[in-house]
């Protein structure tokens, strides 16, 4: 038997608990850890209200660190960071230091940074793309 499942957003994976019924259904790897896909619903929104974006953009902020965007908005006026997360991985301590860090840093080189968490994408996306128009706006709009 095989089966083949997308790694639609590339994540790595080192290991993984699930379910046998799970790992036969699922049709995306997020589907075998039960992780909403947050970043195919913006994306989905953000191609509806016809925003202009870069997916998956890689940020090089000096020869030994760059950051991944889920999404990149660029602007007339500067550069919008959209960062959509995932109650499971970004609920740590840890993990919510990193962030912040990577904001920091991000801000540094002029980027604004729009943090989308997963409650807010699921229940409340019209006022999430409503956010991200409201930046492009405030950054001059898109060309």
């Amino acid at each position: 038997m095989s089966i083949q499942l997308k790694n639609i957003i590339p994540r790595r994976i080192i290991f993984g608990f699930t379910t046998l019924n799970k790992l036969l259904n699922a049709k995306d790897i997020l589907e075998l850890y039960s992780i909403a896909a947050t970043e195919q619903i913006i994306e989905t929104g953000m191609k509806k209200a016809k925003i202009k974006y870069l997916p998956q953009f890689y940020e090089l902020i000096d020869k030994k660190k760059r950051f991944r965007l889920d999404f990149a908005i660029i602007c007339a006026k500067g550069k919008i960071a959209i960062e959509c997360d995932n109650e499971k991985a970004h609920q740590l301590k840890q993990q919510k230091k990193l962030d912040k860090s990577k904001d920091k840093i991000l801000r540094s080189f002029g980027w604004q940074v729009i943090r989308l968490r997963e409650n807010q994408i699921l229940f409340e996306l019209d006022g999430c793309l409503a956010r991200i128009k409201k930046e492009i706006s405030d950054f001059g709009g898109q060309n």
